[in-house]
């Protein structure tokens, strides 16, 4: 995914300032940011469910995106199993009331269910599971396609450490296997910067948006000013 000169916000009113970057393949992102900073705005267009104010996001015709939404909105009422809901990400329109019509079909899912440690409530009630397995079943859902891109929006916020821990390593271990590249949007800055190789910041208050390395963005200055006690305190983060 290529942003070029990318203005976004509404109504033809651009909140922030250019956005250029470029997301290869097995490459780890985070988009950090105060609250109100213009994140959302950011990753809906990115997500192609806002239009550009000005400039142009370019998505190839055969790459496959997935998103990891904050809260899903699954019927909390409908009779599906977690292993359903995982399907759903090969088939438009899967009916979780049909058995699985195709040996490749169950075994991708299963695959998936494997890789992001859900297999173990795969048969259970989706609405019956906790939050951090809901989110868990959510995240197979998004790798069961093994897309080129996956962009996760505060995926770890009902886990515990030990579980968003573990999330952050299937993630490491998706852009290693297969080449996936993540976004991940997160309010947690030290989590996030020890997972990322890039970081996209942004901030609507001083007009700003800096892309960089982790490394790199530890030191600048708005970034320190919004979170440097975040960093400093175990002599920072990231892969470098």
């Amino acid at each position: 995914m290529v942003a070029q000169n990318l203005r976004v916000g509404y109504e033809g009113r651009a909140i922030l300032p250019p956005v250029n970057l470029t997301i290869r393949k097995g490459v780890q992102w985070a988009l950090l940011g105060r609250n109100g900073s213009g994140k959302s705005t950011l990753l809906k267009t990115f997500l192609g469910l806002l239009d550009p104010v000005d400039g142009r996001i370019e998505r190839p015709t055969s790459a496959r995106i997935s998103y990891v939404p904050q809260r899903h909105r699954i019927d909390q009422l409908a009779p599906m199993r977690a292993m359903d809901l995982v399907a759903q990400g090969l088939e438009a329109g899967w009916s979780f009331l049909a058995p699985f019509r195709q040996r490749d079909t169950r075994q991708r899912v299963q695959r998936a269910l494997e890789r992001t440690g859900a297999e173990g409530f795969a048969t259970k009630r989706f609405a019956d599971l906790s939050e951090g397995q809901k989110q868990r079943v959510m995240l197979a859902r998004a790798v069961v396609s093994e897309p080129d891109l996956i962009v996760l929006d505060e995926p770890t916020s009902a886990m515990d450490v030990v579980a968003a821990s573990h999330t952050l390593e299937i993630l490491e271990a998706l852009t290693r296997d297969i080449q996936t590249s993540v976004l991940l949007v997160s309010h947690q800055i030290t989590q996030a910067l020890t997972f990322a190789d890039y970081v996209l910041f942004v901030d609507l208050e001083h007009q700003e948006v800096v892309i960089d390395t982790v490394k790199a963005i530890e030191h600048n200055a708005l970034f320190r000013h919004h979170f440097g006690g975040l960093v400093d305190h175990d002599g920072g983060h990231g892969h470098g």
